[in-house]
């Protein structure tokens, strides 16, 4: 119907139709998948009316049917709406009925996270082939009755779920207790657990902060395809690179246990091979470094 309408032949259906032909003009239209009609709306602001008009996208189309009477009646829906474009938020302000959530494939989908056992967790594959595994069994979890504070931990692991940003993404989100609470986000999502037969059903809650931040490390990589986070411009301007960078809080677990380095100042480790000083070192733009042992090590220049 798109073509025919933008390429108009004898007793061809045209845009005139809908406002003479369809009972008092009154028609309901229904866009499923959304975002793809707002092309028009993504353009840059330099058209005039008489060019607007003229313009053959999608939404073009939408619209000029939509706008035939003052009776006809847009719905929209879709789970990929770029409310992070300031004419696409423009354009909805007054529209949005209701921001879905997270969406329905990844809420209504059993995620499966194995955890290590005790036989398991060996330094080298010959040693972990070399070992008998432990019988495993499965068990289901939603991750909201690992309680809050373990969830919000995870969160604060990710610059992305700062609610500021989560703000952006779902803007009829109140607070980041609905985000971990609500079965319209976090609290409907259900994990499938497979760990040794003695721990299953009584999870640390070091596991529990293990399973929660491998799921929102997934999470994220859904809703970074859904977001544009950054728009390109014309115009460059040069800054010091000194003038481009930002304190950023990170929150890393590190038990004390084994010779675990993340989390630990490179100043502070009582690894002597990789301790050092980077106050004093002028070619670090950071004064100090909490990265794992491989990256501890390459940092080390002379």
């Amino acid at each position: 119907m798109h073509t025919r309408l933008n390429t108009p032949r004898e007793n061809s259906i045209t845009f005139d139709d809908f406002e003479d032909d369809f009972e008092s003009g009154k028609i309901v239209l229904i866009s499923d998948e959304a975002h793809h009609i707002n092309a028009e709306t993504k353009r840059d602001k330099g058209l005039n009316q008489s060019e607007m008009f003229d313009l053959t996208s999608w939404e073009s189309t939408v619209k000029k049917i939509f706008n035939a009477s003052k009776q006809n009646i847009l719905l929209e829906f879709t789970a990929t709406m770029d409310l992070t474009h300031e004419q696409v938020i423009e354009k909805y302000r007054d529209k949005i009925i209701d921001v879905i959530g997270i969406t329905a494939s990844f809420v209504e989908t059993t995620h499966k996270i194995p955890l290590l056992s005790g036989y398991s967790q060996s330094s080298t594959l010959f040693e972990l082939e070399a070992k008998p595994q432990a019988n495993k069994t499965q068990k289901d979890y939603f991750i909201k009755s690992f309680g809050s504070s373990v969830i919000k931990k995870a969160l604060a692991q990710f610059s992305q779920y700062l609610f500021s940003n989560l703000k952006r993404l779902f803007p009829n989100l109140k607070s980041l207790s609905e985000f971990v609470l609500s079965n319209h986000y976090l609290g409907k999502i259900k994990v499938e657990v497979e760990v040794a037969d003695e721990t299953v059903n009584s999870l640390t809650q070091e596991s529990k902060l293990e399973i929660v931040t491998h799921l929102l490390d997934k999470l994220s990589c859904q809703l970074q395809g859904e977001n544009v986070e950054h728009k390109g411009t014309k115009e460059f301007k040069p800054y010091m690179i000194k003038e481009t960078f930002t304190d950023k809080e990170l929150n890393i677990v590190n038990d004390g246990e084994g010779n675990k380095e993340s989390g630990i100042a490179q100043s502070e480790t009582t690894n002597t091979a990789l301790n050092m000083d980077l106050s004093s070192k002028d070619w670090l733009v950071f004064n100090e470094h909490y990265g794992t042992s491989e990256e501890k090590t390459s940092g080390q220049v002379s």
